[in-house]
């Protein structure tokens, strides 16, 4: 309060007075308006300087000549493979030298880790019925 009753005081002194809020508004519009038209003005000026650099230094390439490419002919020669041979199914005996074999290895690998060795037990094995052609071949 004392320092409103001193700019008044002031004002009788021959001091300006205190801006009104209308007066505060426009002062404020008008750095707004000017602060608005310098950044346009800047991003003209940049848009004009990168179209000139478009004018200067961009090139179009010409068109090259076509290069046609050799005619394909229309009827390709296709090989046909041989066909191929099923390998004759395995009888009972071979399977089960086989599943010894397998079961040996298997042995042997895991011998040292108990954990893995303690439960291990062959249940049965089943030749794949779609199987590649590397399981076909004795």
């Amino acid at each position: 309060m004392r320092l409103y009753n001193f700019l008044l005081d002031a004002n009788a002194d021959g001091l300006r007075e205190l801006p009104t809020i209308g007066d505060k508004l426009s002062t404020g519009l008008t750095v707004m308006a000017l602060g608005m038209c310098t950044v346009f003005a800047v991003l003209l000026i940049l848009w004009l300087v990168l179209l000139l650099f478009r004018v200067i230094f961009y090139r179009e390439k010409k068109a090259e000549p076509k290069v046609t490419a050799p005619q394909i002919p229309t009827q390709i020669p296709v090989r046909v493979p041989a066909p191929v041979e099923e390998a004759p199914r395995a009888d009972a005996e071979e399977n089960g030298a086989l599943v010894a074999a397998i079961t040996t290895a298997i042995a042997a690998y895991t011998e040292g880790d108990e954990e893995f060795a303690s439960g291990f037990r062959v249940v049965s094995f089943r030749r794949a019925e779609h199987a590649s052609p590397w399981n076909k071949s004795k």
